[in-house]
């Protein structure tokens, strides 16, 4: 019998390591295969790109640096389209950046080589749902067959064949028909009546045009009635009271910071919860603005609190109106116990909106007083009461001012046509000879 389970268990072990070697080895043979595909998809990216550099340098003088392309040859020829392509599961991307060298002429940290670029061509694809795999290829390019040739002397060019032009220090100008002057014309900006623009882009005022700014300024606002003076702006509601726990708000004179002030007084038994809250609804016309909220606050008196009794006053922003949204959410909050002065103000307690306030709109400041009762034995009665004065939230954002960006055009309602003009050569017929 034990010879039968040791034969089973060594089957067992044997057929498992086999299992684990198949399965490997297909993981292993699909993961490689899917690798070739990439290499080659990114391959074919690379011999894309050098096709477009043979093409004309200048489609990559004007590439952005860090943006993706796609390639395209639907035309017979490859060129740049799309941000990326895709093959099946794999995706390609290719990036054309530029290079800079130093003053010795390696690529390092420098001056940019407008004659160089690095390209990055990447091709993504996932093995399975979540394993992401990734295969990159980077390389420079250059623009091998510029030809760059630079005379600077009188004598480089004195032997050439010239139309209509000279040599002058160093320099080929035109050449001046008789000794005249050419017509000239000025553009003073003086009436925008004499140009052709988009006013909402580009102003004429004072004898120049200039970009329009837009935006700019500092938006604020800020709650009404911190000192609860008329109580006007100002809501007051129970919160999570039921049964017969009591909840009385009040606003009330003298004793406040001065004048005026808000109580909650509370009154409950064991495993009862009850609060009272005051609210003031203020609208943001901006988004995120930098919002502060100050405040002073009052413990009253404590009376039969029992262990495991917690007391606490609250602050709250919220996007709704009505009680608040529970404790977790709270912005500032101070627990009332049995060693706390009493019928004494704090005053200057300040704090932000902890980013609640995210978009334009309306938004709710509340503060609270709020009891919760422990399952004390007797089950006793149990009372409470605190306030606030002085509850004021104030907000604001500076936007700065904002400009087109992209190169708006003003130009004359009326063509000018000079009497003398100048000119016109298209080129010259040199030879020197060329180191």
């Amino acid at each position: 019998m034990i010879e039968v389970i040791l034969a089973i268990g060594l089957f067992v072990v044997i057929a498992a390591g086999i299992t684990i070697l198949v399965v490997g080895a297909f993981v292993a043979e699909r993961q490689g295969g899917e690798l070739t595909k990439a290499q080659l998809y990114s391959q074919e990216g690379a011999e894309a790109v050098r096709n477009i550099r043979d093409q004309g340098w200048n489609k990559f003088a004007t590439m952005d640096d860090g943006v993706t392309h796609g390639l395209d040859n639907s035309s017979g020829t490859w060129d740049f389209s799309g941000a990326s392509n895709t093959n099946g599961k794999f995706t390609r991307t290719v990036e054309v950046d530029t290079v800079t060298r130093d003053g010795v002429g390696d690529i390092a940290a420098g001056t940019d080589d407008l004659e160089t670029k690095e390209v990055t061509v990447t091709t993504d694809w996932e093995f399975t749902t979540g394993r992401a795999n990734q295969q990159v290829s980077t390389f420079n390019l250059t623009n091998w067959d510029r030809g760059l040739w630079t005379e600077t002397t009188d004598a480089e060019f004195n032997d050439g064949t010239f139309t209509d032009t000279q040599v002058s220090s160093d320099t080929v100008i035109l050449t001046g028909a008789g000794g005249g002057a050419t017509d000239s014309n000025d553009w003073d900006f003086s009436a925008s009546g004499d140009y052709t623009f988009d006013g909402a882009k580009i102003e004429v005022t004072g004898g120049q045009a200039s970009l329009a700014s837009s935006g700019g300024g500092t938006s604020s606002g800020a709650t009404t009635d911190a000192s609860f003076d008329t109580g006007a702006s100002w809501t007051s509601g129970n919160w999570d009271q039921s049964g017969s726990e009591y909840v009385f708000n009040n606003r009330y004179t003298p004793l406040g910071n001065p004048g005026y002030w808000v109580y909650t007084y509370l009154r409950g038994r064991n495993n009862q919860e009850m609060g009272g809250y005051w609210e003031q609804a203020f609208t943001t016309t901006v988004d995120d603005p930098d919002v502060t909220i100050d405040l002073d606050f009052q413990p009253w008196f404590l009376n039969n609190i029992r262990t495991g009794d917690t007391v606490h006053f609250y602050a709250f922003v919220e996007s709704s109106s009505g009680q608040p949204s529970g404790a977790g959410s709270a912005l500032w909050s101070k627990e009332f116990t049995a060693s706390d002065p009493t019928q004494v103000w704090t005053s200057g307690i300040s704090f932000t909106d902890g980013g609640n306030v995210a978009t334009a709109g309306t938004y709710y400041l509340k503060v609270g007083f709020y009891m919760d009762l422990a399952n004390a034995g007797g089950n006793p009665l149990r009372y409470s009461l605190g306030g606030f004065d002085n509850v004021q939230l104030d907000w604001s954002k500076t936007i700065p001012l904002t400009y087109p960006s992209d190169n708006p055009s003003i130009n004359p309602t009326a063509s000018w046509n000079p009497d003398n003009k100048v000119t016109q050569w298209t080129s010259f017929t040199e030879i020197a000879t060329k180191n």
